[in-house]
């Protein structure tokens, strides 16, 4: 919440992904109680040029899962991407037994 809102602040474009929408979920109450507004495109969304032209043309912050990258999404005005929970091991490390 603190990345993301320190970026809105310089005016920044924020990518959230997660590979889960459940995630997804969970973190956009907080977005809205923190007062902070997104862009949404879901599998529901009809109209996909809409929320995409929003986020491209203004400071925004745009929830969104893994799997729609793959689908022909070009959000190229973000300035920060945070991948909320990466499923690759971070730093190369092995869980310890």
């Amino acid at each position: 919440m603190q990345m993301c809102a320190n970026s809105r602040a310089k005016a920044g474009r924020v990518l959230v992904f997660s590979q889960f929408t459940s995630m997804l979920d969970l973190i956009k109450p907080e977005l809205a109680a923190a007062d902070i507004g997104y862009v949404e495109l879901t599998g529901a969304t009809r109209d996909r040029a809409d929320p995409i032209s929003r986020f491209q043309s203004g400071p925004s912050l745009f929830p969104d899962q893994l799997e729609s990258g793959g689908r022909g999404l070009n959000l190229t005005a973000a300035d920060t991407v945070i991948h909320y929970d990466p499923w690759w091991k971070p730093c190369g490390r092995e869980p310890s037994n």
